[in-house]
């Protein structure tokens, strides 16, 4: 199941990065660790009426699983997506849509690919005024802080 642990800022300036970076994690009641080399994961902008616009975020738009850093091992949390350096250019209101995919080698469809879940993240208000820093709930200050242990390069608040 794909979920968020760390939600993007509700305020954010055109040009700057998100902070804090969207995380998405991937449970499973079933040990999932040898599939993780295929799955991966897509963040895509959408307006508020669900339109997609590609043209208005710039940053690593996808990727792969990661295992679990033991700091926020659980029995049930396998994997974790983190997209630290997104940036939204334009002002106005809009969502990440994170779809993950999974490469089937095993298929015998005309595509070896299958979208297998999305979720959406808070809205995310884009404008060009000062923004406060964001609060964090506790659970994403420690997924930052395990992630950074971990050895992610996630930036700090500018």
């Amino acid at each position: 199941m794909l979920g968020l642990a760390v939600q993007p800022p509700v305020r954010a300036r055109p040009g700057m990065a998100l902070y804090p970076p969207p995380v998405a994690t991937l449970s499973s009641n079933v040990d999932m660790f040898d599939e993780l080399s295929r799955i991966w994961v897509v963040a895509t902008l959408v307006q508020h009426n669900g339109d997609v616009v590609a043209d208005r975020v710039t940053g690593s738009l996808s990727d792969s699983a990661h295992p679990m850093p033991r700091a926020l091992s659980t029995h049930r949390e396998q994997a974790y997506f983190c997209f630290p350096n997104l940036v939204i250019r334009c002002p106005g209101t809009y969502r990440l849509r994170i779809t993950m995919m999974r490469m089937d080698n095993a298929s015998h469809t005309a595509s070896p690919v299958r979208v297998e879940e999305q979720v959406e993240t808070v809205t995310i208000t884009v404008a060009d005024v000062e923004c406060r820093q964001p609060k964090m709930t506790s659970a994403e200050r420690s997924y930052l802080r395990a992630l950074r242990s971990d050895g992610l390069n996630i930036p700090s608040p500018s």
